[in-house]
């Protein structure tokens, strides 16, 4: 149960669930638009850095917390590559958390290139709530399960 990444015909990420009921939902990365299964019905969107291993933990936590809810509302795992893509289907764009999210600092040496990515952990995953496409609570960084069931408990108490 849960997810693994896997690749696109394009390289890009793409989250494959394993195991999960319909209502884990995979979502694309930086899609053009809010897609249109998020316009309707109940949604709780974990938009997860594929470079985090806090934000995949955090995916993971959310199937758990959505799956005692039986059905109730549904799972969008989506994963991204860089905080601006959240531009294109999150409503409202200042939300997008930019710029200072982390530090990304490489060096060569020897021909062999080290990556290092830093990210601070106020920044991600991006947590969205929807009901019928319309944007319910957004938060960002690393949630308690406590957290989570209070997005989850406020979304579902919205009359859609």
């Amino acid at each position: 149960m849960g997810f693994t990444f896997t690749s696109d015909r394009l390289g890009r990420s793409q989250v494959a669930p394993v195991d999960e009921p319909d209502w884990i939902v995979p979502l694309t990365i930086a899609p053009a638009s809010l897609e249109d299964c998020l316009r309707q019905g109940r949604w709780l969107v974990v938009s997860m850095s594929v470079w985090s291993m806090h934000d995949i933990r955090a995916g993971h936590r959310a199937i758990e917390l959505v799956n005692r809810r039986g059905g109730l509302l549904n799972l969008g795992l989506r994963p991204f590559d860089y905080p601006q893509e959240h531009a294109t289907w999150v409503p409202d764009p200042v939300t997008a958390l930019t710029g200072d999210q982390a530090e990304i600092v490489a060096s060569e040496q020897d021909g062999i290139r080290e990556v290092t990515i830093t990210g601070r952990t106020d920044a991600s995953p991006l947590w969205v709530t929807f009901s019928d496409g319309h944007v319910v609570s957004i938060r960002h960084g690393q949630l308690s399960d406590t957290e989570i069931e209070g997005l989850i408990d406020h979304l579902l108490a919205v009359v859609h």
